[in-house]
C-alpha cells in the first residue's frame, strides 16, 4: 500500500510515537500527575502542583515531537531541532533547575522559531 518498506515505515512510526513514551516515566517522577495525594501539601499548593506538572507534561512531548518531525509552526531547522530535544529533556528530569533551564530553553526555541517563521513569511 505505501510502497516502501517495511523497516522505513516502522522507524518512522517509532519517531512519531517517540514523545508519547515519555509520560510513563513523568508520572513515575512526579504522583501528583497521577493525581495522587503528595504529602506535605495542602490542597491549593496540590492542585499548584498537579496544574504545574500537567503543563510540563504536554509541553515536553511538544517539544520532542516538533523535534522528531522537524515542524512545528514550520520546518525546523538544526539547530532548533537540537535546542528543542534539550529543553524537552530537562521537563523530563524531576529537578526544579531542569524545570526552570526547560521552560526558559522552551520559550526561546519557541521565539525564535516564531519570529524565523514571521519574517520567512513576510519576506515571501
Amino acid at each position: 500500500m505505501a510502497r516502501e518498506s517495511g523497516m522505513k515505515i516502522g522507524i518512522q512510526a517509532v519517531r512519531i510515537a517517540l514523545p508519547g513514551f515519555i509520560v510513563p516515566y513523568m508520572a513515575v517522577y512526579d504522583p501528583a500527575l497521577m493525581l495522587q495525594p503528595v504529602p506535605g501539601l495542602e490542597v491549593a499548593g496540590y492542585w499548584l502542583a498537579v496544574a504545574y506538572i500537567a503543563s510540563k507534561t504536554m509541553l515536553a512531548p511538544l517539544l520532542w515531537g516538533a523535534a522528531a518531525a522537524g515542524y512545528f509552526r514550520g520546518p525546523l531547522v538544526w539547530w532548533e531541532r537540537l535546542l528543542a530535544t534539550g529543553a524537552a529533556a530537562l521537563l523530563v528530569l524531576a529537578l526544579p533547575i531542569t524545570d526552570e533551564l526547560g521552560f526558559a530553553l522552551a520559550a526561546v526555541v519557541g521565539g525564535l522559531h516564531l519570529w524565523r517563521v514571521k519574517a520567512r513569511s513576510a519576506a515571501a
